[in-house]
């Protein structure tokens, strides 16, 4: 069985930017119930996908922060599949 069953963990470039930042949102929110390597890999993936999105305007402040979340986010995935085996 696949690690992401669920659509939501899947990247759709097709979304607008904010429709990629309500599924970052309800990603953070599903990490917090259930703290996995999965759900933080997938944080990360939408991010830098806003991140690559053609159509996200923003100033040089919130692609930064943009950025730094998205190393934090890698992190913490690093640190779950370490706690898995």
């Amino acid at each position: 069985m696949s690690p992401n069953p669920y659509p939501l963990f899947t990247v759709d470039e097709q979304k607008y930017p904010s429709e990629l930042k309500k599924i970052i949102v309800l990603l953070i929110r599903l990490y917090l119930r259930d703290k996995n390597q999965w759900t933080a890999q997938a944080v990360e993936v939408h991010i830098n996908a806003l991140l690559a999105h053609s159509d996200f305007k923003s100033d040089i402040a919130e692609r930064c922060q943009f950025r730094r979340l998205a190393t934090h986010w890698k992190y913490l995935a690093w640190i779950n599949e370490k706690n898995i085996i």
